[in-house]
């Protein structure tokens, strides 16, 4: 079972499982309809869900793929989505 991806929506979701409030876990990646920059993006804006909430925030499912995809961009420059080792060619 992955719990990781879950737990950057939702910190309580293993409460929630061992209570028996929900049975199963459901968690689509975020997509940008591109499927190079999807892979990515997909990472990324996990990751800045968690980090949203070492800063004391409430994680944001709302959070736009776009809008992960151009501060990785800005970030990273656009070689962030350049294939690396044959992955995604």
């Amino acid at each position: 079972i992955g719990l990781a991806r879950p737990f950057a929506v939702d910190p309580d979701v293993a409460k929630s499982l061992i209570d028996g409030k929900i049975e199963h876990i459901e968690i689509k990646d975020p997509k940008t309809g591109i499927r190079s920059v999807d892979a990515f993006v997909g990472i990324q804006w996990h990751t800045m869900q968690i980090h949203r909430m070492g800063r004391g925030l409430k994680p944001n499912p709302k959070l736009s793929p776009w809008w992960v995809a151009a501060q990785m961009a800005w970030t990273g420059g656009v070689s962030v989505f350049r294939a690396k080792r044959g992955l995604y060619s």
